[in-house]
C-alpha cells in the first residue's frame, strides 16, 4: 500500500491523512518558531553554532547518544584545521566531544548500538575504530581498499563494509576479517542482521538490492525495474527497507512487499532494529512510518519559513529520532543554520 506525504495535513493536535487519525508519539504540533512539534518540549537541540556543517546524525540503540559529522571547531581548539570529524553528544545535550582527530577527512562512519564506539573511513579509504570517550586514540582496522560506508550489526558484534573484494565482515571482539560475496561487486552501504547472519547490499552490476544468508546464493529483493539504494535490515533479518523508484520500499526477507512510503532514505535512515518503523524524509520533513499499518507520523512540520529537516536516524524501537534541521524548534537556532536535534 503506497502512502503519500502529500496527503498529510497538520492541524491543531492531530495529524490527518484524509480523515484518518494518527498519533503523535512526541507531542502535538503548535507551529511556533518556524514549525515542528511542541518547541522546547519535544525536541532537544544538541548543537548550536553559526555554521551549517553538521550532518548525518546517528542515534544509539538506547537513544542516549548521538554521533554526527562536522567540519566545524565545535569543541574550541580541537578542530582548528576544520577537517570533517566525528562528534558525539548525549541526547540530553550534555558532554559534546570530538571523537576523531584525524588529518584525513572522515568520509563515512557508524556508531555502535551501545554508543561506546565509532568505526570510520577516511578520505584515503582506511578503516578505523575509536572509543567515543573524549581523547581516545583510533586504531586502524583495514588497509586502503576503497572503504566508504562501514556499518555495525545491531548486536554490535560485527562491522560490515563493501569494497572491490565484496562485502567484508569485521569481528569487533576478535579483530578477524572475513570476506563474503567475493563473486559479487557491491556498492554503497551494506547492512547486516544480528550476528551478520543476513547481509543486504546494492549490486554494482545491476543496481538492485540483494540479500544473502550465510553461504547461500544472493536473492534479489528489489520490487521494480530501477535501482535500489540505502538498504537496511531489522535485527532479526525479517524486514528490509530501501530506496526505489516508487519511494521507500519495505519488504520481507523473501522479497514480498510489505509497505511503500512516498519519500526517500538518507544514508543513515531506514528501518529500526525491531523492524516496526521506518524513518525517512518527504517534502524536506522527517516522517515516521509504521510498517504493519502503514500509518504515518510527521515528526517535523513546515508551518513557516520553508525550513528543512532531514537525515533522520532511529533508536532500536523507533522511540527516538535524531535529525538535522534549519528550523528554530527550541528558540536556539535563530540564524537557521543546520543543527542536530533529537526527539525527547
Amino acid at each position: 500500500m503506497r502512502r503519500s506525504i502529500y496527503a498529510l495535513v497538520i492541524t491543531a493536535g492531530c495529524l490527518t491523512a484524509g480523515c484518518e487519525q494518527a498519533e503523535y508519539p512526541f507531542g502535538a504540533p503548535d507551529g511556533s518558531s518556524g514549525g515542528g512539534l511542541v518547541d522546547g518540549v519535544d525536541f532537544i537541540q544538541l548543537t548550536s553554532s553559526n555554521g551549517s556543517s553538521k550532518h548525518l546524525p546517528i542515534i544509539s540503540s538506547d537513544g542516549n547518544t548521538v554521533a554526527f559529522l562536522s567540519s566545524e571547531d565545535l569543541v574550541p581548539g580541537s578542530n582548528t584545521a576544520l577537517v570533517t570529524q566525528v562528534f558525539a553528544v548525549s541526547s540530553s545535550g550534555r558532554n559534546l566531544r570530538q571523537v576523531t582527530s584525524t588529518s584525513a577527512e572522515v568520509t563515512g562512519f557508524d556508531l555502535s548500538p551501545d554508543g561506546d564506539w565509532v568505526v570510520f573511513a577516511d578520505k584515503y579509504s582506511r578503516l578505523w575504530r575509536v572509543s567515543t570517550d573524549e581523547g581516545s586514540t583510533a586504531t586502524q582496522i583495514a588497509l586502503p581498499v576503497m572503504v566508504t560506508a562501514p556499518k555495525f550489526t545491531p548486536d554490535g558484534e560485527f562491522v560490515i563494509w563493501t569494497d572491490a573484494s565484496g562485502a567484508n565482515i569485521y569481528d569487533f571482539e576478535s579483530g578477524g576479517i572475513s570476506t563474503q560475496l567475493a563473486s559479487v561487486i557491491a556498492k554503497g552501504r551494506a547492512g547486516g542482521s544480528r550476528n551478520a547472519d543476513d547481509i543486504v547490499y546494492t549490486s554494482r552490476s545491476d543496481g538492485k538490492v540483494y540479500i544473502v544468508s550465510g553461504t547461500s546464493s544472493p536473492e534479489r529483493l528489489s520490487q521494480d525495474s530501477t535501482s535500489g539504494t540505502n538498504p537496511s535490515i531489522s535485527s532479526d533479518g525479517r524486514r528490509i527497507a530501501y530506496d526505489g523508484s516508487a519511494g521507500v520500499h519495505v519488504v520481507g526477507n523473501n522479497g514480498n512487499s510489505l509497505q511503500t512510503f512516498t519519500g526517500y532514505l538518507d544514508p543513515y535512515s531506514g528501518i529500526c532494529e525491531s523492524g516496526d518503523y521506518v524513518v525517512f524524509t518527504a517534502e524536506h520533513q522527517v516522517v515516521l512510518g509504521e510498517v504493519s499499518s502503514g500509518k504515518l507520523t510527521q515528526i517535523t512540520s513546515n508551518t513557516s519559513g520553508g525550513y528543512r529537516s532531514h537525515e533522520p536516524s532511529l533508536s532500536r524501537y523507533g522511540s527516538r529520532v535524531a535529525f538535522v534541521s534549519e528550523a528554530d524548534f527550541t528558540g536556539g537556532n535563530s540564524d537557521h543554520s543546520y543543527e542536530v536535534f533529537v526527539t525527547r
